[in-house]
């Protein structure tokens, strides 16, 4: 929903729409960075934020670090006798860096305190939502590899050769449910918000 800031602004051309290109046209548009003050459209959005162009708030890197660590155990077998068994253990860690995360990051702290509250419930409610879209995409990655097309539980047959038994396991499909709207999260995770707050973040998730 647009501000009324922007109502009342003219429509302007986006300037990341390419019109160097033959039979391309920009796009008009509301929409201002708030970084760099520019007009920009729907597709030339920054994905991280609505409030933002993908020119100023896109190069954001996700770095890896992986360790390893082998541990040896002496262990003391029923016969009396001492084995060592090695253990492996491996774990990783995940950390941001890139310009324009820097540049995000002071920005942060530079907002007031009302700000800084309302983005803390705008980011706490994204995650939310990211972690029930990412539920439900294994869910339906399960669904697809272990459920037939025309919808039925798939059941697989192994046969031992010991006893000459048949063994029939049958695998369930966990049900889907549907993904809640973007306010019926921000209305359970953070009960303590008034209705101003909420519909304020609102307008922020909508590219207000």
């Amino acid at each position: 929903m647009p501000t009324k800031e922007q109502e009342e602004q003219p429509l302007q051309d986006c300037v990341l729409c390419d019109t160097s290109l033959p039979g391309v046209l920009a796009l008009k548009t509301k929409d201002i960075c708030i970084r760099c003050k520019k007009p920009f459209c729907t597709l030339h959005t920054s994905t991280f934020s609505p409030r933002y162009c993908n020119y100023c708030l896109s190069d954001i890197t996700l770095l890896q670090d992986k360790f390893e660590k082998v541990t040896e155990h002496h262990v003391r077998l029923k016969d009396g006798r001492e084995e060592l068994l090695r253990v492996k253990h491996s774990c990783r860690h995940l950390r941001l860096d890139g310009p324009d995360y820097v540049w995000y990051v002071a920005k942060v702290q530079s907002v007031t305190d009302d700000e800084l509250t309302l983005l803390l419930e705008f980011h706490r409610s994204i995650v939310s939502q990211l972690e029930t879209d990412s539920d439900t995409r294994k869910i339906r990655a399960f669904q697809a590899v272990y459920q037939n097309p025309d919808g039925r539980t798939v059941v697989s047959t192994r046969t031992t050769q010991t006893k000459k038994t048949t063994e029939t396991k049958v695998t369930r499909t966990p049900k889907v449910k549907a993904a809640p709207t973007l306010e019926e999260t921000l209305r359970k995770n953070n009960p303590t918000l008034s209705e101003k707050q909420i519909q304020q973040m609102l307008k922020i998730m909508q590219g207000a």
